[in-house]
């Protein structure tokens, strides 16, 4: 005969001497004198309602009414009734997701319809969103950072080493102090904008959840600030942002890559805002004028961020813990086109952030799917070979029908990791446009 599991342990026990109830450490430990479901004086849990001593009371007759000796049925009532109870759980769960993220009857209506398509990370997501208030928080801590004390103009040398000497790509801020780093970035008050300032250094639970807030509220938060070279890594992102070229950041595993592209995103929405008020953007930028728009500032856009899709829970880890709460919002993407219904109406739509606070976390199989939907190549030979050829728009694919795609629409920076996927260049062509 198997050994019995601790719930039918513990049952069997109650049975035969009303025990562990009953023992002096048992007591000690739990806090109760009798049964839970009993209804004993002290035996009530604080978290119990009468309601649920009620249901547990129904629930271990049940199993007490199986005779003793019939082991095998007494362990299938046990594991059937526990997944019946948690199916129930993540039912009520879902429920109260979806009623917490509708705004209002119509948007209730909508989410109703659709709700078979939002995955439970979607789910997540759309409750972690900034409300009004923190909007409007960080809009306020940013336009105080922006209206400070400005930098002093540095003249910008872009000259490039010839082509095939490879150098580390940041000699001309090797001498720099950390000071004259911030300095450089237009950040006197060392912070980054929408930057978290405090971590949990065991990193036990998610940055943004109830229990990951309250930790960094409490004692055991430690400061959480960019080093030297992450500092002179974003120094080297935003000089070839404003340039508007792209850059390989090749750091080893463990030095920081995540942060600086993070910090990137954050900058992007400063350096923004900070133009608008100024028409200049901070720190050795203030001479720069952006080549892509008429007025020389940054567009108002999203920024999209591919992974590999075993990667998605650590990115969104990582996220959570340098971009502080309400400050930006990050929308998950996953899945193929066919399955994945309208995103942006039913997730996408919900951020009350302006775009260059939305970080849109995608995967690289999720854009591959998109390209398929929309795109084909008309070299039959490079089409079976998975290889680039000359790429044109579906006739089937509409204007509407393109605009549930990441393809029909345009983003501030795309940043992707394990770049090497895109030596595939089939999926990867169509992207360098939007």
């Amino acid at each position: 005969m198997p050994s019995a599991k601790i719930p039918g342990a513990l049952l069997n026990l109650y049975e035969t001497e009303g025990q562990p109830w009953q023992w002096s450490t048992w007591q000690a430990t739990t806090g109760l004198t009798a049964a839970p479901w009993s209804g004993a004086p002290g035996s009530l849990p604080s978290e119990w309602t009468q309601d649920d001593a009620a249901k547990v009371k129904a629930f271990v007759a049940n199993y007490l009414a199986i005779p003793s000796s019939n082991w095998k049925r007494r362990a299938a009532y046990l594991k059937t009734s526990g997944k019946r109870g948690m199916k129930r759980k993540e039912a009520l769960d879902d429920a109260s997701v979806n009623s917490e993220t509708d705004s209002d009857e119509e948007d209730s209506d909508a989410v109703g319809r659709k709700k078979w398509s939002l995955t439970k990370a979607l789910r997540v997501a759309l409750l972690q969103l900034a409300s009004q208030d923190e909007i409007e928080a960080i809009r306020s801590e940013i336009i105080s950072i922006v209206h400070g004390e400005p930098v002093e103009i540095q003249e910008l040398n872009f000259n490039r080493a010839e082509v095939g000497h490879w150098r580390e790509g940041v000699e001309e801020y090797a001498n720099l102090t950390l000071d004259e780093v911030w300095d450089r970035l237009g950040l006197r008050d060392k912070v980054i904008p929408g930057f978290a300032t405090l971590q949990d250094p065991d990193g036990t639970f998610d940055a943004w959840t109830k229990q990951g807030q309250a930790v960094l509220k409490g004692s055991k938060a430690t400061l959480l600030t960019p080093r030297w070279h992450q500092l002179v890594g974003l120094l080297k992102l935003l000089d070839n942002l404003f340039l508007g070229k792209p850059m390989l950041l090749m750091d080893e595993v463990g030095i920081g890559k995540t942060m600086q592209a993070v910090g990137l995103c954050a900058m992007y929405d400063y350096a923004r805002q900070y133009y608008v008020e100024h028409e200049c953007f901070p720190g050795q930028w203030a001479k720069v004028k952006y080549p892509h728009t008429e007025d020389g500032n940054l567009p108002d856009r999203p920024m999209i961020i591919s992974v590999p899709t075993s990667l998605v829970s650590q990115w969104t880890e990582e996220i959570h813990r340098y971009i502080a709460k309400g400050s930006m919002d990050l929308l998950p993407h996953a899945g193929t086109y066919s399955h994945r219904g309208d995103w942006w109406a039913s997730v996408y739509a919900k951020s009350k952030h302006p775009p260059s606070r939305q970080i849109i976390l995608t995967t690289h199989s999720a854009i591959a799917s998109d390209c398929d939907a929309v795109f084909r190549i008309n070299d039959l030979r490079a089409r079976k070979g998975r290889r680039h050829g000359d790429v044109q728009y579906k006739a089937t694919m509409g204007d509407d029908a393109r605009k549930k795609t990441l393809y029909g629409h345009k983003y501030g920076v795309f940043i992707v990791d394990e770049a090497h996927v895109m030596r595939c260049m089939a999926h990867w062509m169509p992207v360098r446009d939007r």
